[in-house]
């Protein structure tokens, strides 16, 4: 196994609603940048975004946006919009939001919309996986995140 799976387990808290998830295949995202960007996301590559705790400032970190293996693949995405700064200290600031910008076209492009009915559980990587929540009126998801 080249990388420990981070599961998480998609469904609807509501009895009586489907929900409507995005899926995005984040490793085939970041390939079709590298080839359609290939300065982009080179660029992308050396960010780094800034992480902190909210309001005690005791943890901070910084993370890459994604992970690469020494043959240049992408293992995995580090997206975690709740815990990251509201600061942006990445320079050149233009640069990085127009890269973002063709990032942002590229998971469009590839995202896979399914809807999860009443019962069932959907399981995903989330370190091979974007997920997102299209809105939806009573949309109640229920996430949970499963450890090995």
């Amino acid at each position: 196994m080249k990388s420990v799976p981070a599961v998480c387990a998609v469904e609807s808290a509501n009895d009586l609603v489907e929900v409507k998830i995005n899926l995005v295949d984040q490793q085939a995202a970041y390939r079709l940048m590298a080839e359609r960007h290939p300065s982009e996301f080179a660029f992308l590559a050396r960010c780094t975004l800034e992480y902190s705790s909210e309001g005690s400032g005791f943890f901070r970190s910084r993370h890459p946006l994604f992970i690469q293996a020494s043959s240049g693949d992408v293992m995995c995405g580090v997206f975690n919009n709740q815990a990251r700064s509201s600061t942006i200290t990445v320079e050149p600031l233009a640069e990085f939001y127009e890269c973002l910008q063709k990032l942002g076209r590229v998971f469009a492009e590839l995202t896979q919309t399914v809807e999860i009915h009443p019962g069932e559980r959907l399981l995903i990587d989330n370190s091979k996986s974007l997920l997102g929540a299209p809105a939806q009126q009573d949309r109640k998801l229920l996430l949970r995140c499963l450890s090995l």
